[in-house]
């Protein structure tokens, strides 16, 4: 594993990354599936049917009282879920819907990138994010290989 800590402006310490002096590195880029579930409150409010139906099925909010829960509406009248796995968070979209509510799945998809050299099966290891993102992106414009994935 390499580890290199640098100033957040010094992409060109990485240059070995995608000017061939070390060769092997790629850049795996990892697309995460996930999203949140938006209840919209109905125009009849929040009844106790409706409150019933969503603590059952959304297990972040059963434990809640309805006064907890008014109190995380949001300015649209309705209330997210927490980031779920997208596979999660389908399979509770389509049990809302079959259960009667009107739900909105929102894509919160992500690309996580890790730059790797396939010689060495050394990672780099970058510890300011930010500037993990922009070393990344600078050695695909230069060319460097991409290797994707998704979950």
């Amino acid at each position: 594993m390499t580890a290199v800590n640098s100033l957040p402006n010094e992409i060109d310490a990485f240059e070995y990354v995608w000017n061939g002096s070390a060769p092997g590195w790629v850049v795996h880029i990892h697309h995460d599936d996930a999203a949140t579930i938006w209840v919209p409150i109905p125009a009849e409010g929040i009844t106790p049917a409706f409150f019933k139906t969503v603590r059952s099925l959304l297990t972040e909010f059963s434990d809640m009282s309805t006064s907890e829960f008014r109190a995380r509406l949001d300015a649209d009248g309705g209330i997210e879920t927490e980031v779920l796995d997208g596979l999660d968070a389908e399979y509770l979209h389509r049990a809302g819907l079959d259960a009667g509510l009107e739900l909105e799945r929102r894509t919160r998809s992500h690309a996580f990138y890790r730059i790797f050299n396939e010689h060495t099966n050394d990672t780099l290891q970058i510890e300011d994010d930010e500037l993990h993102r922009r070393v990344a992106e600078e050695a695909i414009r230069r060319g460097v290989q991409i290797r994707e994935s998704t979950t």
